[in-house]
C-alpha cells in the first residue's frame, strides 16, 4: 500500500503542476491526459488493484484518497469553468464533464491494445472530449478515424489513407468492444 500511496503522491504532484499553469483549455486537458496516460503506461493493473483495496482502507486511508481525488478535481474543475468564462467553452457542467474526462483517460488506460501508444491515445481522449465524436477527426498512423457505421450494438470506426481502409472494432452501448477482433486493415480500395 505504501508503494501505490509513494506513486500517486508523484502522479497528483504532476497533475496538480499541469492544473495550475494558465494556458488555453486545449493545451491543459492535452497535458493533463498525457501526463495521466504516460503515468499509467507502465501501471496497467493499477485500476484493478485500487477497486480491490479501496473498500478495505482504514477509515483515514480512504479519507486521504478521497481528498486528493477532489482536490484534483477541484483544480480541473476551475480550469473549465475558467475556459468557459473566456469563451473557450460553451456553459458546461463542470464537475460532470471532469468525472467523464476522467472516466476516458481510464478507459483508454485499460482498453490500449498493443498497437496502441500513449500519443496517440492522448490525441484521441482529448479531441473527443473538447470536440465530441463528430467534431473530432483523429490521426491513427494509418489515417483519419471516423465512424463507418453502427447497429443496435454500437458504432464501428474506421481509419482511411489512400488504398486502404482498416475497421476498427464496433463499440457496444455499454462501453465495451463488441468485437475482439485487433485493429487491422481489412481490404484495399481501389483508386
Amino acid at each position: 500500500m505504501a508503494a501505490i500511496a509513494q506513486g500517486l503522491d508523484g502522479l497528483h504532484a504532476a497533475v496538480a503542476d499541469v492544473l495550475r499553469q494558465d494556458e488555453p483549455l486545449e493545451a491543459t486537458i492535452e497535458a493533463l491526459v498525457r501526463t495521466t496516460i504516460n503515468y499509467f503506461w507502465h501501471h496497467r493493473d493499477f485500476f484493478v488493484l485500487i477497486h480491490r483495496i479501496e473498500p478495505k482502507l482504514k477509515a483515514e486511508e480512504r479519507a486521504d484518497w478521497q481528498k486528493r481525488r477532489l482536490e484534483t478535481i477541484n483544480l480541473l474543475r476551475r480550469v473549465v469553468e475558467r475556459a468557459a468564462s473566456r469563451g473557450e467553452i460553451g456553459p458546461v457542467n463542470s464537475r460532470l464533464a471532469v468525472e467523464l474526462l476522467l472516466g476516458m483517460i481510464r478507459a483508454a488506460c485499460m482498453a490500449r491494445t498493443g498497437g496502441d501508444c500513449p500519443e496517440d491515445l492522448t490525441r484521441v481522449v482529448t479531441g473527443i472530449f473538447l470536440r465530441g465524436i463528430r467534431g473530432y477527426v483523429g490521426r491513427h498512423k494509418e489515417g483519419a478515424l471516423k465512424i463507418v457505421g453502427g447497429d443496435q450494438r454500437g458504432l464501428a470506426f474506421a481509419t482511411q489513407a489512400p488504398g486502404l481502409h482498416s475497421v476498427m472494432p464496433a463499440i457496444s452501448k455499454r462501453g465495451g468492444a463488441v468485437d475482439k477482433q485487433p485493429w487491422i486493415p481489412t481490404k484495399r480500395l481501389r483508386e
